[in-house]
């Protein structure tokens, strides 16, 4: 216990005098104040902003200039070369521009011109690992790791307080911290791995976070064939592709209907030897806009289409269901409905009655009785809204009056939403019916318009 004393006197004696020297120095860069001013015996301290004065002017210009929508630049201290930082800046769908320091939510600018600071937050850490991602102009980070704990928090910078928030969520299931997380309009994606791939130890669970609720819903099994993929990598979050780069080669994953590619990359080769010893060129960056990745090291501007690398090959599904004999241990927790749990074990009971006295015969239960998330609905109101309708092929207006959109005035947020929606329903639908049940083609009487395909799943026999 004393020790624990000790330590807290410790940290906020530490706090009192960084407090007490912010005051003595000269601000810079909306109340930046350089660390060679403050905490000059502390190599491994940098103020709020910082790194962006560590980065070469010009190169950072150029590419605030540029019209990338996401690049990250790695800075290095000119008093401690083995102090680096990143710099990443994204654009939101909106078109709203966030810059700021990875690992420190004390610094987030939301302009690129004035560089103005727009955070109240004294959170530092948390976001190291994290992935960043815009939901609705809002800035969120999901997973990540402080300096003592790995978490799966899912933070946001809020635009009232200007401080990092908590977005409240069930407890995530073992193991979550650790995931390799991409993010597409619908929901978080977690592979739950522990370590590399080549180390797994049995079927690797996928499972999801939607981004409007707080309830964690295992999917599947990541697909067999993948074979090179580490739980901490960062992800390339491109238009129409997530982006895995890793061991000189990319995993791609289709956003559309997650199906993956596994592809020779030029990006990969280049970044597996500049990066192999440990050591970062003081001009490395990587950036992207549409579908097209880039990459600067030693002098040199590697360029890369992923639409163009994956035209060889064939695509196949991310997330599979699991066999009958290798469905893991229940790990999804937070609250449960108890009524729902009972209707679920009466439905199992009556079904399990009516196989014994052969009124029906089945050699395994229905979809809904094998989830092994127990605090969804067998099947969620949109899904049962979907699978209630005569027709099987709907405009997009037709879609948004059926998923509650069609009073949405913005057409940009309807369909933002109306695409949220579906991915969530062909996630849950993969998960039920081992396949996705929407599918977004071009009509036959008018290349010009989009229609969606539903294709229910057949009647058991």
């Amino acid at each position: 216990m004393w020790k624990q004393i000790l330590f807290a006197m410790l940290l906020a004696l530490a706090a009192a005098t960084s407090t007490a020297q912010v005051h003595k120095g000269e601000s810079d860069l909306s109340g930046c104040i350089p660390d060679s001013v403050l905490f000059s015996e502390n190599s491994r301290w940098w103020y709020p902003g910082e790194p962006l004065q560590w980065a070469d002017s010009a190169l950072l210009d150029s590419l605030l200039n540029s019209d990338l929508e996401t690049f990250s630049l790695v800075t290095q201290s000119p008093r401690s070369l083995s102090v680096r930082r990143r710099i990443h800046c994204m654009r939101s769908p909106e078109g709203r521009t966030a810059l700021f320091v990875i690992g420190d939510h004390r610094y987030i600018s939301y302009n690129r011109e004035t560089l103005e600071n727009a955070s109240q937050s004294n959170v530092v850490g948390h976001s190291d690992g994290a992935v960043p991602y815009w939901l609705d102009s809002t800035l969120f980070f999901q997973n990540g790791r402080a300096n003592w704990f790995l978490h799966a928090q899912r933070l946001f910078h809020s635009q009232q307080t200007l401080e990092i928030e908590q977005s409240q969520t069930n407890t995530p299931p073992e193991g979550a911290e650790h995931a390799f997380v991409f993010v597409l309009d619908s929901a978080a994606y977690f592979v739950m791995l522990n370590g590399s791939l080549e180390f797994a130890k049995g079927p690797t669970s996928v499972i999801s976070l939607p981004h409007d609720g707080m309830g964690w819903l295992r999917l599947g099994k990541l697909n067999p064939s993948i074979t090179k993929l580490r739980n901490r990598t960062v992800p390339w979050h491109l238009s129409n592709y997530v982006v895995a780069i890793n061991s000189g080669s990319a995993l791609v994953i289709r956003k559309s209907d997650l199906q993956f590619k596994l592809v020779p990359s030029s990006i990969a080769v280049k970044m597996q030897a500049e990066l192999g010893s440990g050591n970062v060129p003081r001009d490395f960056w990587l950036g992207w806009k549409g579908d097209t990745m880039m990459l600067s090291a030693s002098g040199e501007k590697t360029v890369e289409n992923v639409t163009e690398i994956t035209r060889n090959g064939k695509w196949a599904p991310l997330i599979i269901p699991f066999d009958d004999d290798e469905l893991p241990p229940e790990e999804m927790e937070g609250p449960k409905d108890n009524w729902g749990l009972v209707a679920l074990a009466l439905a199992a009971l009556c079904i399990a009655l009516a196989v014994s006295l052969g009124i029906i015969r089945r050699k395994s239960p229905p979809p809904f009785l094998q989830r092994s998330n127990l605090d969804a609905l067998p099947l969620s109101p949109h899904i049962q809204t979907l699978l209630s309708q005569p027709k099987h092929q709907f405009t997009s207006e037709e879609l948004d009056t059926l998923l509650g959109l069609g009073d949405v005035p913005s057409p940009e947020t309807r369909r933002s939403r109306r695409a949220r929606i579906v991915q969530l329903v062909n996630a849950e639908s993969l998960a039920l019916f081992g396949k996705p049940i929407l599918e977004r083609t071009r009509s036959e009487a008018d290349k010009r318009m989009f229609i969606y395909v539903l294709s229910p799943p057949k009647s058991p026999e």
